[in-house]
């Protein structure tokens, strides 16, 4: 119990530092973890006053001591690498991961490991690159891009690299290959994964599950998994990681007993594949918390000591932490941390449904925070999902993947065909009337209040403490829309912008979209910064029928789709919106560019999106 309470301390306290060392959320909530914890800490420790105040203290320094660690890795800034005005070299970490753009993961030369990173969407040919190759960027363009103007619903750095700065299209040129080893291998592995599975869906998936690669299956048919609640295959996670070294030590053991060692040590051995898998598919936060509780549990076995779970898992949450303290704003970290607090739990059910049902409960404050999305069925999805998915498409995909370089793109087709029934399976669950957040809220509400009648509890009463949070989080509840500021506000290439006016309807206001080119996340995420609520009315433009239905269908079981509109506020201008978003982009430069016409009561006003609100374009530029 010791080592459980100091654990979570640290949990705590390097969280809160993190996510807002410079508000006062951090300190109510620091505070509010500390007294909850000294009185728990009365109850626990001891029996004399001696103990129980040593305990107290040892806790109170742990939990200062990790939120000023918070606070202080939240502060790191890659500004002060830029010296000069010549080149910055860019030391590669990790393997790059293709797509549409090539995903890189950068330091800056003579800084400290780990101390500075940089996310860097390059263009496509720089693929792949591997740890130790150098690239070299303009000082003033890197200084440019790390003082562009964000989107105002982007986060500030990316979670799961470590990064404290996310930016596209920075010029860059190779300076350098660094030496050949197991990281390179992966880079070239992952290339020839995207490259032949183009135009084909079913290994796309293969290879997104198999090498931690999402992008290599199309969007919709990956929006279609998550809504059916199987995204989870496709990220990897304690499932595979778990699968993997189960593969690993079932052949490993016979080797060792062959040679007279005992299941411990056979345990100990098959965690070198499980750290080589980790690698190989990226190293995501959940993929690293399934390897280390594995390793822990390995050797508890090596040394012949039992595990406790909840402390394994605290444990492995707070070396985490140590490590890498800006996960603790990942959202993969926190469903897998949920998921597991359910399966290691005293009371945890036995049986695949039964766990799901845990699990799925377990996760959904989780995903309604992040996501505004509950996808309550993948509690069926996954009967049919998870058994394919384990016992074909990730072991014959695996083995199709090591196998590339004599049997090339057909050494995956095996694999796709279970792909092919998990795409199936998603399609089918897409049709499936929508279930909005509002109504698990209340199927949740109904939960809490049937835990509280002895006679109605039992092994599928999910956990109470769950259904709470879900009815907290899930509850629909906005506050009175204000407008958005302007006639109409558009997102995205001057191109094809995605296009939000004002609407009307029977039941009240919302808006209308017209071109719809960003996924529902992304558009609910646009709609929560503007302050609007639900959408009224999609015109497609040149945005495909089948693409808009999944689109009202996604907006739906989030709660965000009404309608029908009466009326929809289209600017008298139709070309008006791609002249903004084209002039603001020529003026703050970036890829995606946020306009809003009409503000201030001037139909011809401009303005841009800048950081930290909104620049009027100066009519000369338009």
């Amino acid at each position: 119990m010791p080592s459980l309470l100091l654990a979570l301390a640290v949990v705590v306290g390097i969280s809160l530092g993190t996510l807002s060392p410079g508000g006062h959320g951090p300190v109510a909530g620091f505070i509010a973890a500390l007294v909850s914890a000294s009185a728990l800490l009365i109850r626990l420790f001891g029996r004399g006053l001696a103990p129980r105040v040593h305990a107290l203290m040892a806790l109170v320094a742990v939990l200062a001591a990790s939120f000023a660690y918070g606070v202080v890795s939240a502060k790191t800034s890659g500004e002060e690498a830029i010296l000069g005005d010549g080149v910055v070299g860019l030391r590669v970490v990790g393997a790059s991961s293709p797509g549409p753009w090539c995903a890189l993961v950068v330091e800056p030369e003579g800084r400290e490991e780990g101390e500075i990173r940089w996310r860097l969407d390059a263009d496509p040919s720089l693929c792949p690159r591997a740890a130790g190759d150098l690239l070299l960027a303009p000082a003033s363009a890197l200084r440019l891009a790390l003082a562009a103007p964000e989107m105002p619903w982007a986060d500030e750095h990316d979670p799961r690299s470590g990064a404290s700065a996310a930016f596209r299209e920075l010029p860059v040129v190779p300076a350098g290959l660094g030496e050949r080893g197991y990281l390179r291998w992966v880079a070239e592995l992952r290339e020839w994964g995207w490259a032949v599975t183009r135009g084909w869906p079913e290994g796309g998936l293969v290879v997104a599950s198999v090498l931690g690669m999402p992008k290599a299956l199309p969007p919709g048919e990956r929006e279609a998994l998550r809504e059916a609640g199987l995204g989870h295959l496709l990220a990897v996670s304690g499932l595979h990681v778990a699968l993997a070294g189960a593969f690993a030590q079932a052949w490993l053991g016979r080797l060792a007993a062959a040679l007279g060692w005992n299941s411990g040590w056979i345990a100990a051995l098959g965690l070198l594949p499980v750290a080589l898998y980790v690698a190989l598919t990226g190293g995501a936060p959940s993929a690293i918390r399934a390897g280390i509780m594995l390793a822990i549990a390995g050797l508890g076995r090596a040394l012949g000591r039992p595990n406790h779970g909840p402390t394994v898992l605290a444990s492995t949450a707070a070396l985490i932490l140590l490590v890498w303290p800006r996960w603790a704003a990942d959202p993969g970290l926190h469903l897998s941390l949920a998921a597991m607090i359910a399966l290691v739990h005293p009371d945890a059910p036995r049986g695949v449904l039964a766990q799901s049902w845990r699990v799925t409960w377990t996760t959904l404050p989780v995903a309604l925070w992040h996501f505004e999305s509950a996808a309550i069925l993948g509690v069926v999805t996954n009967l049919v999902a998870l058994p394919v998915f384990t016992l074909w498409v990730l072991p014959l995909g695996m083995v199709g993947a090591l196998a590339s370089p004599w049997l090339g793109p057909a050494g995956l087709e095996p694999a796709a065909w279970g792909g092919a029934i998990l795409l199936d399976v998603a399609a089918l669950a897409e049709r499936a009337p929508p279930i909005s957040p509002g109504v698990v809220a209340g199927l949740a509400l109904v939960l809490v209040g049937c835990g509280l009648i002895p006679r109605l509890r039992g092994r599928w009463s999910p956990p109470w403490l769950a259904c709470a949070l879900v009815v907290v989080v899930g509850w629909p509840g906005r506050g009175d829309w204000q407008g958005l500021g302007g006639d109409w506000v558009a997102v995205g290439s001057s191109r094809a912008p995605t296009l939000i006016v004002a609407g009307s309807a029977r039941g009240g206001g919302g808006v209308c979209v017209r071109e719809p080119g960003i996924s529902s996340g992304w558009l609910v995420a646009v709609l929560d910064v503007l302050g609007a609520p639900d959408v009224l009315e999609i015109e497609a433009g040149t945005v495909s029928g089948g693409q808009i239905q999944r689109l009202r269908r996604s907006l739906a079981r989030r709660g965000r789709m009404g309608g029908p509109a009466e009326r929809c506020q289209w600017p008298a201008r139709r070309d008006a919106p791609k002249a903004a978003i084209k002039a603001c982009l020529a003026a703050f430069g970036g890829d995606v560019g946020v306009a809003r016409g009409g503000g201030g009561g001037d139909p011809e006003a401009v303005e841009c999106w800048g950081k930290g609100g909104w620049r009027r374009l100066a009519s000369g530029a338009r």
